[in-house]
């Protein structure tokens, strides 16, 4: 039981070093679209995969919302790949 106290104490220290964790910050996006939509992050954050309605948007701080084409408009699913490079949704 000590062994475990003392690696969840290190974990815990380690955790909450200043300078160690990163600092998030949050932007509010412009959706050309109105109403809920499922979506999908890329790992980093830098990507973000929308289905709404069946209508499939990829969205950069570059390059904004682009409209993929539609998708599937009885199917919510939305999946991207860790660098964002792949979007997946239902068929």
């Amino acid at each position: 039981m000590q062994t475990l106290s003392l690696t969840a104490g290190v974990l815990l220290a380690a955790l909450t070093v200043p300078g160690m964790a990163a600092t998030a910050t949050f932007q509010i996006l412009a959706t050309p679209f109105n109403g809920s939509a499922s979506l999908a992050v890329s790992g980093d954050g830098s990507v973000i995969a929308v289905n709404y309605f069946g209508e499939i948007y990829r969205w950069t701080a570059a390059g904004g919302f682009q409209d993929l084409g539609p998708g599937d408009p009885n199917n919510g699913s939305i999946g991207i790949s860790r660098d964002g490079t792949a979007i997946t949704t239902g068929i």
